[in-house]
């Protein structure tokens, strides 16, 4: 399987709070770029959180350069998920290109769920319409991004929707867990959205929807993986898993865990 790189979402290895999950590490980040390299992952996911709290973090970009292996090819904008307006959501968005401008990485997840979930093709036709028609477009262009939305909803109606929008600009963050907490049938809809994929997260639940250590929940690895390398999927897979006593050694067992499946 032709995956371009392994990675973690940012703050999973040395988080701020061990209870608490989706917190820019304000005073560990850069401890946690030399470690997340060390254990072996590839890449990290930036993670701008609803305090923007990546902000403060100056030199992020050039402590990343100077590291041989890890790099930043992606971002999650997980602020969006408390804003209830396209119009907040938009702002999200251009504060994050106004802020990294040229150091953007070039796909820019965002996740339309909690308070900005959009659940039905009438939506997201909208939403996507309203993309194509704001003056962040003009930015995605200038920086060669791409936005990977995350949806839960029915792989038919998200189709649907895109195929209207003929963008080149948006495509879908798939999610493992997710993916199998929604949906009846998550091989079919992954064989389904395959030519609108563009970014994975990797994730586990058990059957009550909770967030567990990679392979002690419901997901089926093995077909999921098959599924991706069935659509010649070779981009990213981002591990968003959840950390619980040990986050470092945890981070390091889902790894070894994903990486027996390629």
């Amino acid at each position: 399987m032709n995956i371009s790189s392994i990675g973690i979402m940012q703050g999973r290895i040395l988080p701020k709070y061990i209870d608490q999950l989706q917190i820019f590490p304000t005073n560990t980040w850069h401890e946690e770029l030399k470690a997340a390299e060390d254990i072996g992952f590839e890449h990290i996911e930036l993670l701008w959180d609803s305090k923007q709290d990546i902000k403060k973090a100056k030199d992020l970009m050039q402590s990343l350069s100077k590291l041989s292996i890890l790099h930043a090819p992606s971002m999650c904008l997980d602020s969006i998920s408390s804003q209830t307006s396209s119009i907040d959501i938009f702002s999200e968005i251009k504060d994050a290109l106004d802020t990294f401008m040229e150091d953007t990485p070039s796909i820019l997840v965002i996740p339309l769920l909690g308070k900005a979930t959009i659940n039905n093709n009438i939506a997201l036709k909208n939403f996507v319409n309203e993309i194509n028609e704001h003056k962040i477009s003009t930015l995605l262009k200038k920086y060669n991004i791409k936005l990977a939305l995350e949806l839960d909803m029915p792989a038919s109606e998200i189709i649907e929707a895109l195929n209207c929008s003929s963008s080149e600009l948006i495509g879908i963050c798939l999610d493992s867990g997710n993916l199998w907490h929604y949906s009846n049938n998550p091989i079919d809809d992954i064989l389904m959205l395959s030519s609108f994929i563009i970014h994975v997260h990797i994730k586990d639940r058990d059957s009550q929807g909770n967030n567990v250590l990679l392979g002690d929940g419901v997901v089926d690895f093995n077909m999921f993986l098959k599924a991706l390398k069935n659509i010649s999927y070779s981009g990213l897979l981002t591990l968003e898993t959840k950390y619980f006593e040990d986050p470092p050694n945890e981070a390091k067992k889902n790894l070894q865990f994903i990486k027996g499946f390629l």
